[in-house]
């Protein structure tokens, strides 16, 4: 037996549903793909592929910050595209807000929530993360999610509410229904780095840009409609 594989008894279940779900796409792109790599070796520092005798190993972390830097630009690019023009508001914005937080956790435990396209769970998290901060992330709040999820879920909803917020609360809430990209996900597995040092100042920029644009088109119409209202002096 090949004294590289492992001989203690191993179960699928011993890995997060995440992991488990990436790990079963991986190999099943992988045994489709066109490529001549015969085995891959993955610990916690480096990616090792082996073809035709020949080894050759990469660190993990140019893997992930390659990862890191297409995410963040998918990001930017759905944050680029144009806001809708009317925001519908959802029912629960008329309840009090200890009674919206219980209707907002509950809606992200349905089973159609995940079902749901991107920009509507991401409404669901706006609002959630709005009504966090607005209570100023209470620890009688974190417990009450704490009764739905387990603590790993907990802090994932925590962040990812928490970023949503951020996010289209910079760039605007217009542009939430508009994207096609940016999803829960996508914004928890951004550091701390791409998220507050790149992403929301890119979002930032983006709504001071268009402010100024509006501004200076506001005072271009006025300038045109006083001319039309010169009244030419008879000498």
């Amino acid at each position: 037996m090949d004294e590289r594989f492992i001989h203690t008894p191993f179960t699928m279940e011993r890995l997060s549903e995440n992991v488990q779900q990436s790990l079963q796409q991986f190999i099943n792109n992988w045994t489709n793909d066109e490529t001549t790599i015969e085995q891959i070796t993955i610990n916690r520092q480096e990616v090792a592929f082996e073809s035709n005798n020949d080894t050759v190993r990469v660190p993990l972390d140019s893997i992930i910050a390659n990862k890191s830097t297409i995410l963040l630009r998918k990001c930017e690019q759905d944050l680029d595209k144009e806001g809708i023009g009317i925001i519908p508001f959802p029912d629960y914005i008329g309840i009090n807000e200890e009674e919206r937080l219980r209707v907002l956790i509950e809606e992200t435990t349905t089973p159609e929530f995940k079902q749901r396209k991107s920009f509507k769970r991401l409404e669901t998290l706006y609002y959630l993360g709005d009504v966090l901060r607005s209570r100023g992330y209470r620890t009688d709040d974190k417990t009450l999610i704490r009764q739905t999820y387990d603590a790993r879920n907990t802090r994932n909803l925590q962040k990812s509410s928490k970023r949503v917020f951020e996010l289209f609360s910079a760039r605007g809430l217009a542009n939430l229904y508009t994207t096609d990209f940016i999803g829960p996900t996508h914004l928890v597995d951004l550091s701390e780095e791409d998220f507050y040092d790149r992403l929301l100042p890119y979002a930032q920029q983006l709504k001071l840009n268009e402010t100024a644009s509006m501004v200076e088109s506001s005072q271009e119409l006025t300038l045109l409609l006083e001319g039309d209202n010169v009244t030419p002096q008879v000498g």
